[in-house]
């Protein structure tokens, strides 16, 4: 058995090429000129094409039956096939009307089935609903009875406390009799007793008042006495405040003193704001890793201190933070701690995005007596490190003059790196390296070399540009080189 997309390609394949040899032969006989029963060639041609196409159905038509077992029955028996299909689908059509008539009946079956089953689930809720009221009723039954047994019993009880209660009526009734005999004699012992509480009352008031009159006079005394207790403890604490004073007083004398002398017999080892160390890092970082960041500055610092000669003192520190006061008008001085600056600092980091520095600074001049004594104070600071400078920016231009000598033109180059390419360096941002003088960077020997010769040639007035050798943030050295431009 073939399938019926099987057959249908064959039947294309099969149509094709007959058609396509029948084009063929067609046109193999229209070359040669043939003639068939006397016609034209052309005729002759025409003639064959028309029989090749009439030939294809049947040529077709046999093959498929040749081929396919369902082609040959529908051949032969396709009318009685149509007749058998025609009842069949009458059939099935009955079939299913009978079906839905079927499904209709148990549907109504199935409906008067549930009404029944819910007509006696209600009939059984009613008789339970009766049951448990016949229970009901019962019990109260039985209730009733008790309570008039109970009502029985009570009446007799209170038949008999009635008859003890008419007896003691009869001995009350005789003890008033006997106290209406009493009532005068009474009667004159509570006149007696309100003179005797009026007397007493009047002496009570008298007492009370003497009595308020010592409590005030107590008062006072207790007051006057507190009071002067108050002044001598504020005059006690006055002159210890004053002692105190007077002892730190001389104590910070004392310090003044050594600390003139050590200004003038001792060495600077560290200049005021004089840098230990600087640390570029990221901003918004976290407490703990600020924390790590700001103990690596302090190490670097550290180092810096012992390699300038300091000696570490009781504690093992060359350079610490310290606690360090400060002078608001004419209040008392704010001391500010280490944990302060350390707080101050940690949020400044944690609520800044961009590239960060922490540099340390000294936070006042520390000589060579100080040395082993106490470490070099330090002042931690942060700073914005952005990108101030790309590679070949301008930082300053000045015009020198090539005819000047080679000295003078140092000068003049000196002049310019210290105060033109300096201020225009600080305002766009660098930030210094300060020292006994501070710097931004450094040009070599070399450069400056090649610069006083190079002006010299051009000779005349010239234009000399700094520009940065480099993309520079505001932590890093500066690297410049020098262009020599005409006028």
């Amino acid at each position: 058995m073939i399938a019926s997309p099987v057959l249908l390609l064959l039947m294309i394949v099969l149509g094709g090429t007959i058609a396509y040899l029948g084009d063929l032969l067609g046109r193999k006989m229209g070359k040669r000129r043939l003639r068939a029963w006397g016609l034209r060639p052309r005729h002759t041609a025409t003639l064959i094409t028309v029989l090749v196409g009439a030939a294809l159905p049947v040529a077709t038509t046999f093959l498929l039956a040749t081929i396919s077992r369902d082609v040959r029955s529908y051949l032969v028996r396709g009318p009685e096939l149509a007749r058998e299909a025609r009842l069949l689908g009458d059939q099935v059509q009955s079939l299913r009307q009978e079906r839905e008539e079927i499904q209709a009946r148990n549907a109504q079956l199935q409906k008067e089935t549930s009404d029944l089953r819910a007509a006696g689930d209600r009939l059984a809720a009613a008789n339970r609903q009766l049951e448990q009221e016949r229970s009901r009723l019962l019990s109260e039954v039985q209730g009733l009875r008790a309570q008039v047994s109970g009502a029985n019993a009570r009446l007799q009880d209170a038949n008999r406390r009635l008859a003890d209660v008419e007896a003691r009526r009869a001995e009350l009734a005789k003890e008033v009799k006997s106290l209406q005999q009493q009532i005068p004699r009474l009667e004159q012992q509570v006149a007696q007793l309100k003179e005797d509480l009026q007397q007493y009352e009047e002496d009570t008031v008298r007492l009370a008042q003497e009595a308020v009159q010592a409590e005030q006079q107590r008062d006072e005394a207790l007051k006057a006495r507190d009071e002067a207790q108050a002044r001598r403890d504020a005059l006690y604490a006055e002159i210890t405040d004053l002692q105190a004073t007077l002892v730190r007083m001389r104590q910070d004398m004392s310090e003044l003193i050594r600390g003139i002398e050590a200004v003038r017999t001792s060495d600077v080892l560290f200049h005021r704001n004089e840098e230990l160390a600087r640390l570029p890092i990221p901003g918004g970082l976290a407490r703990p890793q600020a924390e790590i960041m700001l103990n690596q500055v302090l190490r670097m610092a550290d180092v810096r201190a012992r390699e300038r000669g300091v000696l570490p003192d009781a504690q093992g520190r060359a350079a610490a933070m310290i606690d360090w006061q400060r002078l608001v008008g004419q209040s008392p001085p704010i001391t500010i701690t280490v944990q302060d600056q350390k707080d101050s600092l940690f949020e400044a980091i944690r609520s800044t995005r961009e590239d960060l520095v922490i540099l340390a600074r000294a936070h006042y001049n520390y000589f060579s007596v100080d040395s082993g004594r106490r470490p070099v104070p330090l002042r931690i600071d942060v700073f914005l490190n952005r990108v101030v400078y790309r590679e070949g920016d301008v930082i300053a231009t000045t015009v020198l003059d090539g005819s000047l000598d080679e000295d003078s033109l140092v000068d003049s180059v000196m002049e310019f790196l210290n105060t033109d390419v300096r201020r225009q360096a600080e305002e766009a941002g660098m930030i210094p390296v300060h020292g006994f003088v501070s710097s931004l960077g450094e040009v070599t020997f070399e450069q400056m070399v090649n610069l006083v010769r190079e002006v010299r040639q051009k000779g005349g007035q010239v234009t000399v540009v700094a520009v940065a050798d480099a993309t520079t943030r505001s932590a890093e050295v500066l690297r410049i080189r020098f262009e020599v431009r005409a006028k």
